[in-house]
Order: structure tokens, then sequence, then C-alpha cells
């Protein structure tokens, strides 16, 4: 059985481990690098971990999933962003992403929010299906990937 955990800036070291797995596994799926963030220290992981709603997916030891929400600062007020959305390969196809996505849209709630927005690379398909699925709506808006003038990221939104 899979279990899901809200993380605390104490879990610090369980993220990173996790989140440097998550860009090793799949480069052109994030924002960001393996290279940028292997060098954060602990007290950018702790930021990190307080800057919003951090849950990750456990069976047994190993960690399987990951997911987090959080407020834009320029985001209008009740607009929650879905950002690092992994799922392992060995734990995709069983309904854990939806799971991930539940812990998102549960937090939003929660929080007063209204809307879950995200981001999709063109070309990752099966995250794109499994959002779409989900009931995400693909809005005409796209913005370059930072640093890689060669991917685009097409923005997604949720009513909550």
């Amino acid at each position: 059985m899979t279990d899901l955990k809200r993380l605390a800036p104490d879990d610090w070291q369980l993220v990173r481990e996790v989140r440097l797995r998550c860009l090793a596994d799949s480069p052109g799926a994030f924002a960001s690098t393996y290279e940028r963030e292997v060098g954060y220290d602990e007290t950018r992981w702790r930021q990190l971990l307080g800057s919003g709603a951090w849950f990750v997916a456990v069976d047994g030891e190993a960690a399987v999933g990951l997911v987090c929400g959080f407020h834009p600062d320029d985001a209008p007020v009740g607009q929650v962003h879905l950002v690092a959305m992994w799922v392992a390969a060995e734990a995709r196809g069983t309904g854990l992403a939806d799971r991930l996505i539940d812990a998102v849209v549960d937090w939003t709630r929660a929080e007063g929010g209204t809307e879950v927005t995200l981001g999709v690379t063109k070309g990752n398909d099966r995250a794109r299906h499994v959002y779409e699925r989900y009931g995400f709506l693909a809005t005409e808006t796209n913005v370059p990937f930072e640093g890689r003038p060669d991917l685009v990221i097409d923005i997604y939104r949720l009513e909550v």
C-alpha cells in the first residue's frame, strides 16, 4: 500500500533525495535541472518545503511519488500552482498520479483556493493525458522553458 505524507521543512533530506531522483529520471519534464538543485544547501531545501504543500508517496521504504502545490506571488488570489509532479516508473499506471493530484486539490480547497494551474512541456504526452483525464483544461497560454529554449510549457487549469 502506498501512503501519502505531507512534508515539513524537517523532511528536507527526503525531498532532496526524491527531487534529485525526479530530475535525473525525467530531465525534460521539470522547470529545473539536476545540476541546479544538486547544489542547493539545507537552507534552500527548507525554504522550498516552507513555500507550499509538498507531498511524498511512499511504498514500503521507497519514495515513489512527489508533488507540490504553492501560491505564486504573482498569481490571482485563490490560484495554486501544481509543480514537481513525479511518479516513479514502477508506480506508473497504478492511480498514484491521481492521488498526488488529489492531495494538492484538497490542500487548495482547504486553503480557500478556487483554481489549480500547472505546466506541461510539449512532448510530455503521458503527463498531458493524466492531467486531461483528471479534468484539467488546456489554456491558450504557453511559456518558454527556463534555460531550455527548445522546450515550451503549456499551461493547464482546473477549477476546484
